[in-house]
């Protein structure tokens, strides 16, 4: 398990290289990890972790999804294909998980994201692959380990 800095847990898929973070001074959105894995069709498969603060915060992730559903579904050629409840952090609190497709940095992508919410926070792990590759098992499986780092034994410290 990898403990990030900037308050988020992440166990990344093994073998992927961690990649540090950039972030520059003022950052609202903090970049917390990100990792290459195997490249498929010239890709490099991806996942980022980012914090950011909520002002207003959500009443609940399902008010967080309607929002980031409908900001998802206005970018150009960008489209959803799931949205759902789920549990994260590896079963013990509430999340989100949004499968999308679009043309995101010159690329035509495939893009699962799951996210919770913690302490007026969102916290987004993202797994990125080109569209039409089938995706690498451990990385979903990694997403679904994405905790608040204040988070203990299931307790999201909210």
């Amino acid at each position: 398990m990898i403990a990030l800095a900037l308050a988020a847990v992440l166990t990344m898929p093994p073998g992927w290289r961690d990649i540090p973070p950039d972030n520059p001074p003022g950052s609202v959105v903090e970049v917390l990890d990100i990792a290459v894995g195997p490249p498929v069709q010239g890709f490099a498969q991806n996942i980022n972790v980012l914090r950011r603060p909520l002002t207003p915060v959500p009443s609940s992730i399902d008010d967080w999804a309607k929002q980031s559903v409908a900001m998802l579904s206005e970018q150009p050629n960008a489209s959803v294909s799931a949205s759902h409840a789920e549990k994260e952090c590896n079963g013990t609190i509430d999340g989100w998980r949004i499968e999308s497709s679009g043309t995101f940095n010159g690329h035509l992508l495939s893009l699962v994201q799951t996210a919770v919410l913690s302490n007026g926070f969102e916290y987004v792990a993202t797994y990125s692959r080109l569209l039409g590759t089938p995706p690498d098992a451990q990385a979903l499986k990694a997403l679904d380990t994405l905790c608040p780092a204040t988070t203990t034994n299931g307790d999201s410290g909210a």
